[in-house]
């Protein structure tokens, strides 16, 4: 059993032929300035590509677009639903504590420490180095760590 769009295209195949006779008569017949009528189907053929690529692209999957559509609105609508209000009015700014504020600076310290140039690094390392003796490493980072603060 033939479908609909086989029945019809084979209604009108038996036309074709004198279509293709009556568009060779009418181009012939029209006079053709400058450009070889290739160009002129090229040209045309460019300036359609946009609407080719939407009934070979879009449109026979225009169900899994809409859906697509529909799932991203709701998307949309869950996000703006669910904000808290008090978030929207309250400035989003982190409380910074001491210890935090500490040891920021001691990075910073450390950071400025080891962008020294190496002559600089040799010297300073000299005078602010513990001696093994007298004091252990977590004493003399402490004591670091309370000078620049």
């Amino acid at each position: 059993m033939k479908t609909f769009r086989e029945w019809i295209l084979d209604e009108h195949r038996v036309v074709e032929p004198r279509l293709n006779r009556l568009q060779d008569e009418v181009l012939s017949a029209t006079p053709v300035v400058g450009t070889p009528l290739r160009g002129v189907r090229e040209q045309t053929a460019l300036l359609s590509f946009p609407a080719k690529a939407w009934r070979e692209l879009i449109w026979p999957s225009r169900h899994t677009w809409a859906a697509l559509a529909a799932v991203w609105v709701v998307i949309a609508v869950a996000n703006v639903a669910s904000r808290n209000p008090a978030e929207l009015t309250r400035p989003a700014m982190a409380t910074v504590t001491p210890d935090a504020l500490s040891i920021w600076q001691l990075q910073q310290h450390m950071l400025a420490d080891l962008s020294l140039p190496p002559q600089a690094k040799a010297q300073s390392s000299e005078s602010k180095l513990p001696s093994p003796g007298k004091r252990g490493a977590m004493d003399w980072l402490a004591r670091e760590h309370e000078a620049w603060t």
